[in-house]
């Protein structure tokens, strides 16, 4: 079979896949894009990552690769999100809380990324999707690319199971693979879904804990609420990943069921269906990246599967975790080494060891049994609070990053406006010259002008060298820090911050990430380096 890259994918270096003439005739793509991919048709975006046949009338489904920077050598590494907002007039549905994200799929660059669809699921996909025979599907039309409503959750699984059935058997190739394994298709998870509905890693930190992702004008224009109905999906614009109608048009069925949030972790007690982006019926206020709703499973009326007529699907193409032997093996490495402290503190690790001796020692098993439960308790604490000194390690590098970028900033500056001064000096020194037969009071004036200019260059310039001395010495203490930050632990989250900062657009605080890095290097060596010598550091390393 041959796989033809989109030309216009090409050019962005994306994964977007189209089957050529080698495709089995169920499998093949004759959609026009938009049935597909309305949203990319109308808004000239660039195709969608990934593009899978459906099973008939010669269907699609579009889907985006999402990136969850993390330390994809290691196979338990994660990347921990807060999710929810702040506000407690709801909190027990959608308070704070953390939670730990990583993709099934790891790209070439070692970072690692899920894909969810591009759009709810539509009238026309299910169609094709649900006809076992494809003796019944609808002429294609815009009018049927409303999202599929008054599914149940169970429906929406069998959905997920029949299409994966398909791909499988018809065409194979169209699917992901990780280490030779195929994916699969399913509702997405809350983390999931939310960290895709925030903007994930192509949005600043601050714009991810905004209530909605960032938009240009009114919310109207991206998503469908107040209404009587649904309109078609892509009618709206995208969020910051090109995904459509995150919020409004259908509520979107997920995987997991329903918890309540116990301030600020998962309650206990596991409940019903949940739904997440509220419906066209919803209101402004329920258009929110955090909103979450719990239903019965079941109708109390009727006692069937509950199908809102508001409900409907986003699907995730995913993976299971352990795929092959190697990276069980993998696996397991890096457990025994969080488990036995190869990855902690010497002064964690001592102390783990004396209560190893004590539990091999010990012949009595209540007393081994009680030794043994001090060991998890032990184990539990040391790698929570190795998790959040390397939140540390992670939160100061991009201080680090920041404080070196804002350094540079107020010494262009700086090294600006000194230059001006020297013309404000030639300025002056003209006027005086030339002041023999000009007017008294014209000389006058002309000198009090340049003079106060001269004043007011001076004050910005002294301004500006405290807060370059101040950003210097906040630099300082930031490289102190990392200096004495395990070095494995600061190479992978320096790969991290690289990777997030990639998917942000932003090369130019990755440049600084690594003028920071080079910096660090020379500072371990000659931590007592004065304030002149660190300044003329930060100089060497931005003129590389």
């Amino acid at each position: 079979m041959t796989l033809l890259l989109r030309p216009s994918l090409m050019t962005l270096g994306l994964t977007g896949l189209i089957f050529a003439s080698g495709m089995p005739l169920a499998a093949q793509i004759t959609w026009d894009r938009e049935f597909y991919d309305l949203g990319g048709a109308r808004f000239d975006l660039p195709e969608a990552d990934l593009i899978l046949p459906l099973p008939c009338n010669g269907g699609a489904m579009a889907f985006q690769r999402i990136t969850v920077a993390v330390d994809a050598g290691d196979p338990l590494a994660d990347r921990r999100i807060r999710l929810g907002q702040s506000g407690t007039q709801v909190g027990y549905l959608d308070y704070l809380r953390e939670e730990f994200l990583r993709g099934a799929f790891t790209s070439p660059d070692g970072s690692s990324q899920y894909y969810i669809a591009r759009y709810e699921l539509t009238e026309l996909q299910y169609a094709a999707i649900s006809d076992p025979d494809c003796a019944n599907q609808p002429t294609p039309s815009v009018r049927l690319t409303v999202p599929k409503l008054g599914l149940s959750w169970f429906e929406a699984t069998d959905i997920a199971r029949m299409y994966t059935e398909w791909l499988r058997t018809a065409a194979p190739d169209a699917l992901p693979r990780q280490n030779d394994q195929p994916a699969y298709l399913r509702l997405p998870t809350e983390p999931e879904w939310e960290f895709a509905a925030r903007g994930g890693e192509a949005i600043d930190p601050l714009d991810f804990s905004a209530v909605r992702p960032p938009m240009e004008g009114d919310l109207q224009a991206y998503a469908q609420f107040e209404q009587t109905g649904p309109t078609p999906v892509g009618a709206k614009g995208p969020n910051p990943l090109l995904l459509f109608d995150m919020l409004g048009n259908a509520e979107e069925l997920m995987l997991e069921p329903f918890r309540l949030n116990a301030v600020g972790h998962t309650h206990g007690q596991v409940g019903g269906i949940v739904t997440r982006g509220g419906s066209y019926g919803g209101t402004a206020d329920d258009m929110r990246s955090s909103r979450r709703s719990e239903w019965p499973p079941y109708n109390s009326r009727t006692g069937l599967a509950q199908a809102q007529e508001t409900f409907g699907m986003r699907l995730v193409v995913a993976a299971h975790v352990l795929t092959d032997g190697a990276l069980v093996d993998a696996v397991q490495q890096s457990w025994r080494a969080r488990f036995e402290g190869d990855t902690m503190s010497d002064a964690a690790t001592l102390p783990r060891e004396a209560l190893q001796a004590l539990i091999d020692a010990e012949l009595d098993p209540a007393r081994k049994a009680a030794l043994e439960a001090m060991q998890f308790r032990l184990t539990e604490a040391q790698a929570a609070a190795d998790m959040a000194t390397r939140a540390q390690v992670a939160a100061t590098l991009q201080m680090a990053t920041v404080m070196l970028d804002n350094i540079r900033l107020q010494d262009g500056r700086i090294d600006g406006m000194t230059d001006y001064l020297g013309v404000l000096d030639s300025q002056i020194a003209g006027i005086e010259a030339n002041a023999i037969g000009a007017a008294a009071e014209t000389v006058a004036q002309a000198l009090a002008e340049a003079k106060n200019s001269r004043t007011g260059f001076e004050t910005t310039i002294a301004t500006l060298t405290v807060l370059r001395r101040d950003l210097l010495s906040s630099y300082r203490e930031a490289l102190n820090l990392l200096a004495t930050a395990d070095s494995a632990w600061f190479e992978s989250e320096f790969s991290v911050l690289q990777d997030k900062l990639a998917q942000r657009g932003n090369a130019a605080l990755a440049q600084s990430a690594r003028w920071m890095r080079a910096d660090l290097g020379v500072f371990r060596d000659n931590p007592d380096m004065d304030a002149e010598i660190l300044l003329s550091l930060t100089r060497e390393i931005s003129e590389e």
